[in-house]
């Protein structure tokens, strides 16, 4: 999908590390986002599991990926939105 989605001509990509049907307690799949930002030449974003600016660094450190999304970081770490 990811692949077709970049030659059609999309800018970027989020990627958000669990299916639908998981839940939110359900571990991203950080292996798999690592794969679609190894295998793209546009940008990856990487959304799932962000609390807190620690866990944002990690999910980079692990993936490469060039920038993080936070849906739910200002209900749990106020700070890391300044």
């Amino acid at each position: 999908f990811t692949k077709n989605a970049e030659a059609v001509g999309i800018d970027f990509i989020s990627i958000h590390g669990r299916t639908r049907r998981q839940k939110s307690t359900t571990p991203i799949d950080i292996d798999t986002i690592k794969l679609c930002k190894e295998s793209l030449q546009i940008p990856v974003i990487a959304n799932g599991n962000i609390f807190s600016l620690k866990d944002a660094n990690l999910l980079y450190e692990n993936t490469k990926v060039d920038g993080v999304m936070a849906a739910r970081v200002r209900k749990y770490s106020l700070g890391m939105c300044g």
